[in-house]
């Protein structure tokens, strides 16, 4: 069971708070020492030994703890020709032909130093490689190891290059240590998201979802004993921020340390001036506290603006979750709704590109996958409208919203030739990610929900990027995946309407969002600890005022992890969805149960945010306790959800 206590602190309470970036081992345990020789990064809080040879790193440092964490970390470049020929090139045969640095600023003493380093590597002839170091903040503190990889090179053809850090962890460091990655949504295979680095004895695997090839490009680690913790992350490529996935990589997570995909971009000579051929790796030294990297990492500038702007535009005030029985509605309330179109998922059949419900003559029509000729589903805009119609006839309040595949070449391309990327034999069609042709979708969504009279679109799509056209010779990135959403997001809210995603954990530009990956989904091996930090994670990345709801599969009975669901929405102020079947039962699906009760109470503060406030014990960090409990906070009031996972008698 979870219990709720809620405490009422007066505005004008001042409570006092000491924040600590690290805990200092005891004095007889003697600090890891720093070999001479090599390229120095250098500031208070961290050293970074730099290979002269080769420009990699060859040891990353926690001065306050004086432990070293990393042994070496370099990267192994991979080369592509558009017709799958590869070729694997380690970092380690790079090699330096000059270097510069630059002194901190006088008036921060405790600030370090920027080197680069200028290198070539022979088996890429005609390369010309640039390493940059340097420290990023957090606070004041400059505890986060910045490196920056750009390559350019002379190319007969189009060549994409790609890349895998391979980081080998200091032995001591990563002994007894708990590994972690935050679980952007179900993937096959291994889900657990903490694992001991005992258990890690052969590579495993790490996706960001599904079962796709592309790695979750992030990793960190804790050191419970000394109370230090390292996080690796992919950041920018080119000049902006991305999501952290790898691109045609995988990650692992191995006995000595991790593999973790990198980004990606098209090889271009010198004199082109590419700007966007760079690949920003960072290793973020944190202390006390697991989970003080991932608030670290939303404080990061990149991430502070895009959450900002996405909070500040929301309007859910009075919206409530969607799911949520009439009986329990006020005046004024709206629930949100989405009904799917097709027959089926995507996987039986999508509907034409650009074609939307405009009109009562407008026709949408769904396409075999296996025979593009073939029309399984057939439906007018007259026909549609009528159906939202009696949704609204039937509940006043709901937000009926489309929710559609619609990906299958159409009549619309045939004047967009431009516009085409690739095509699938089954005439599936991928778009290149053109502002003209986020403004086409733009103007088709918006011009359909006006006519049908919805308030909702739901769309089954993720934040990241990482579509090759070998065409243009260009690589879509993150970025161009936000100005996509943000503007289908500021357009539909100009008419008063919702977007609603099923996205991945770090997403912005949205109001509500399915997270695919909740704690109660059943998964081999998977203890408490790794259901409570799946859903914990959701809520720490959940921007602000948005509603997430975690979903998770019934396969076998409708009491099947239900109190753990029921948990961890109401520990964590979570919006409830009861079960998704996928298993029928006596022929068919049987009903949810109805938790409207639960949707209530949830509605009341789910803007309640999770926050450390010193509680003990922490089981993210107590790796021995079985008492799960969280505080919440929304205004002056606090939160105090406990979850005891002690075995009965």
């Amino acid at each position: 069971m979870t219990r709720r206590l809620t405490l009422t602190v007066p505005t004008s309470l001042l409570l006092p708070v000491v924040l600590l970036s690290c805990t200092l081992v005891s004095a007889e345990e003697p600090r890891d020492p720093i070999p001479r020789g090599g390229g120095r990064l250098k500031n208070h809080w961290a050293t970074c030994v730099i290979s002269m040879k080769s420009g990699h790193i060859a040891g990353i440092w926690d001065n306050i703890s004086g432990r070293r964490l990393v042994q070496e970390s370099f990267e192994t470049y991979r080369l592509t020709t558009r017709d799958g020929k590869t070729i694997t090139i380690s970092e380690k045969d790079d090699r330096v032909h000059s270097a510069i640095s630059t002194a901190p600023p006088p008036n921060r003493p405790r600030w370090g130093n920027q080197t680069a380093y200028f290198a070539r590597n022979p088996k890429i002839p005609g390369s010309e490689i640039r390493k940059s170091y340097y420290f990023a903040l957090i606070g004041e503190e400059q505890r986060i190891v910045c490196r920056s990889v750009s390559i350019t090179a002379p190319t007969e053809q189009a060549t994409l290059f790609t890349s895998v850090s391979h980081t080998v962890l200091a032995p001591r460091f990563r002994k007894d240590s708990l590994y972690h990655y935050v679980v952007p949504q179900g993937v096959a295979g291994d889900q657990r998201p903490l694992i001991r680095s005992s258990q890690i004895t052969k590579p495993l695997i790490r996706r960001d979802h599904s079962n796709d090839r592309q790695g979750r490009a992030a990793s960190d680690i804790f050191q419970p004993k000394w109370k230090v913790g390292l996080s690796q992350y992919l950041y920018r490529v080119g000049r902006h921020w991305v999501y952290p996935v790898g691109l045609r990589n995988p990650t692992h997570w191995t006995d000595n340390g991790w593999q973790i995909a990198s980004g990606g971009f098209f090889l271009a000579d010198k004199s082109e001036n590419k700007r966007t051929n760079r690949l920003e790796m960072r290793y973020h030294i944190y202390g006390e506290d697991r989970l003080a990297v991932h608030e670290e990492y939303l404080g990061l500038p990149e991430l502070t603006k895009i959450r900002n702007d996405t909070q500040q535009k929301l309007r859910l005030e009075k919206i409530r979750t969607p799911g949520t029985p009439t009986r329990f509605l006020r005046p004024g309330d709206r629930v949100p709704s989405a009904s799917l179109i097709n027959i089926g998922s995507g996987g039986k059949g999508q509907f034409r590109y650009g074609v939307y419900a405009t009109s009562d003559e407008s026709r949408l029509e769904q396409i075999s996958p296996t025979n593009s000729k073939k029309v399984v589903l057939s439906l007018t805009g007259k026909q549609l409208k009528e159906r939202f119609a009696q949704q609204r006839k039937k509940n006043p309040a709901s937000m009926g919203g489309m929710y559609i595949y619609r990906r299958h070449e159409s009549p619309v391309l045939i004047e967009h030739l431009d516009w085409l990327a690739s095509r699938t034999p089954n005439g599936l069609v991928n778009l290149r990610p053109l502002k003209e042709v986020f403004e086409f979708e733009t103007r088709g969504i918006v011009a359909e929900s006006d006519y049908l009279g919805t308030g909702v679109f739901y769309w089954d799509a993720a934040l990241d990027a990482g579509q090759v056209d070998w065409g243009r010779r260009t690589v879509s990135q993150t970025q161009s995946a936000i100005d996509r959403w943000k503007m289908l997001f500021e357009a539909l809210h100009q008419r008063d309407k919702l977007l609603w995603t099923n996205s991945r954990t770090g997403s912005a530009y949205y109001d509500i969002t399915y997270y695919e990956a909740s704690g109660a989904q059943k998964i081999a091996g998977k203890s408490w600890r790794d259901a409570a930090d799946m859903d914990l994670m959701n809520k720490i990345y959940q921007v602000p005022g948005t509603i997430h709801v975690p979903l998770y599969w019934w396969n076998n009975g409708p009491d099947e992890n239900t109190q753990t669901y029921q948990n961890h929405c109401l520990a964590l102020a979570l919006s409830p969805r009861d079960g998704a079947w996928s298993r029928e039962v006596d022929g068919k699906l049987p009903e949810s149960a109805d938790d409207g009760v639960l949707f209530e109470v949830i509605d009341e503060f789910r803007n309640a945010r999770f926050v450390r406030i010193g509680l003990k014990p922490a089981w993210w960090n107590d790796l021995k306790t079985r008492i799960e409990a969280y505080t919440l906070q929304l205004g002056p009031t606090w939160f105090l959800n406990v979850i005891s996972h002690r075995k009965k008698p």
